[in-house]
Formats: C-alpha cells, sequence, structure tokens
C-alpha cells in the first residue's frame, strides 16, 4: 500500500478495498455521510470509532494511526493473530497497548473472573447432579 498522509486517507481507501460506500462506512460507524466525508479529507476520527476501524478491516490499530513513522516503536504482531476472531484481535491490540502494569492487573482480573465462573459451573454442576 503506498504512504498516505493521515487516517482519513487510509479509511478512504480501505473502504473502497472492501467496496463501501460513505453511507454504508457512516452507517458502521454510526455517524452521518458527511462526517465520512470530513474523515476522508481531514483524517480527524474521533478516538471513540478506533475500535470499529479495527473491525473495518482486520489491520492493527498501530497500522491505522501509522504510529511507525511518527517515531514510536510499535511491535506488529499482525501475523500471530491472523487465526484469531476479530473480537480477540481487539483484544490484543487493546492489550498491547496498555503499560504492563495494567497488563499485569488486567489478567489478574480476568484469572479472578474466570475462576468465579468456573466456581459457579461447578455448583450449578453439582445441584444438577444432586437433584
Amino acid at each position: 500500500m503506498q504512504k498516505t498522509s493521515h487516517i482519513g486517507d487510509r479509511l478512504k481507501t480501505e473502504a473502497e478495498r472492501l467496496g463501501l460506500k460513505p453511507l454504508q462506512v457512516a452507517e458502521f460507524f454510526g455517524v452521518k455521510a458527511p462526517s465520512v466525508y470530513d474523515w476522508y479529507d481531514h483524517g480527524r476520527i474521533h478516538k471513540k470509532h478506533y475500535l470499529r476501524l479495527v473491525e473495518l478491516s482486520g489491520k492493527p490499530l498501530s497500522w491505522w494511526l501509522d504510529l511507525r513513522t511518527e517515531g514510536h516503536q510499535v511491535a506488529e504482531h499482525q501475523s500471530d493473530y491472523a487465526d484469531a476472531d476479530p473480537r480477540q484481535r481487539i483484544l490484543l491490540e487493546l492489550f498491547e497497548g496498555l503499560p504492563s502494569k495494567e497488563q499485569d492487573e488486567l489478567i489478574q482480573t480476568l484469572t479472578q473472573k474466570k475462576q468465579h465462573y468456573d466456581a459457579v459451573i461447578e455448583e450449578l454442576l453439582a445441584r444438577r447432579h444432586a437433584a
């Protein structure tokens, strides 16, 4: 892909690649078509739409934000995510964007949630077999 100047250029290119008209892009993002035209022209897309950008193409957020050309060091693991479903790719991209301490806290929280749900399932199964 040729180098583009801003995120709006990348969005327009991806939409065209996917055969999406501006109205369809607007519906996907939950905005009106003039917003999409503004994005294409000026590249000002609110961060609340970033996850949808990833969902649209499966490309990592670092690609959308073109972080590597701005001097940031971003580890691209896109090939590692090739077999992941879109939700998993989004989670992985978000996780990698967090500071290490936040990653550790998130892992701890998710581990506790899984343990809780495992215990609930075991209790329900025990009740079913006891009945």
